[in-house]
């Protein structure tokens, strides 16, 4: 769909090229116009994980619509890497438990926020892919770059489980904004935090911007009303969407 600044739907935008997709979680565009969409990679509640669940495609605008210029299967790449390729990404044997829902680009390399599966000690995982064109061309997760960024701690307060990430966002400043929610269940709890400093290291040191009890942020992008804004968008289920904007 697209949006008008104001968070009114304007129109409805297909996608050509491909039948089905479920579960789209992030979007992110590329300065020379492309724009990456990325399901979440997870099983469903049923433990099925159909190929429409494990889309990572590389778009461009066309008129108003969108055609499909690549397609992957990445939790398909991932499981045919091997064990130790899995586990060097800190997802154990397999990846059964594997869920992205945040994306965000940065000096033309893709990260991957992960809502599940937390690490060790409860931390969450950020993925670095440096080279997303030499994925799409064929050249496998290794030769792209798909490597461990970092891991943080994510507080979400109020004796809740600790949380997965939900979306990232780059600031125009190089921070990193995070929107986290419980890593598992179906727990209303959420909040923002702030990562000045987003270089590989473990754990990323964070601020807590903002927590949202009984709430859950899903979505983030940069505000088109103000120039330090950051428009956050929360997963209302059956309920009317809602968004709000804040300086985080």
């Amino acid at each position: 769909f697209s949006m008008a600044p104001g968070g009114d739907l304007v129109s409805t935008m297909a996608i050509d090229g491909i039948d089905e997709l479920t579960d789209l979680e992030s979007i992110v565009a590329a300065p020379n116009g492309d724009v990456y969409v990325l399901s979440s990679q997870s099983r469903s509640k049923r433990g099925k994980r159909p190929k429409a669940r494990t889309a990572f495609l590389r778009l461009e605008q066309k008129g108003d619509s969108y055609r499909v210029l690549d397609e992957l299967h990445l939790a398909e790449l991932l499981d045919a890497a091997g064990a130790d390729a899995m586990k060097a990404l800190g997802l154990g044997n397999s990846t059964v438990e594997l869920e992205i829902e945040g994306m965000a680009m940065r000096d033309g390399a893709i990260y991957f926020g992960l809502k599940a599966p937390l690490d060790e000690l409860g931390r969450a995982m950020i993925w670095r892919l440096s080279s997303p064109r030499a994925l799409f061309d064929g050249k496998g997760l290794e030769a792209a770059g798909l490597t461990p960024f970092a891991r943080v701690q994510l507080d979400l307060g109020g004796g809740v489980a600790n949380g997965g990430i939900s979306e990232l966002l780059f600031l125009k400043s190089g921070a990193l904004v995070v929107a986290s929610t419980p890593s598992s269940g179906d727990e209303a709890a959420g909040a923002i935090f702030r990562v000045e400093k987003p270089d590989a290291a473990s754990p990323l040191a964070t601020t807590t911007i903002r927590r949202f009890p009984g709430r859950k942020p899903e979505g983030l992008a940069l505000s088109l009303a103000s120039p330090d804004g950051v428009v956050v968008v929360f997963d209302n289920g059956a309920r009317p969407g809602e968004l709000m904007e804040l300086t985080p």
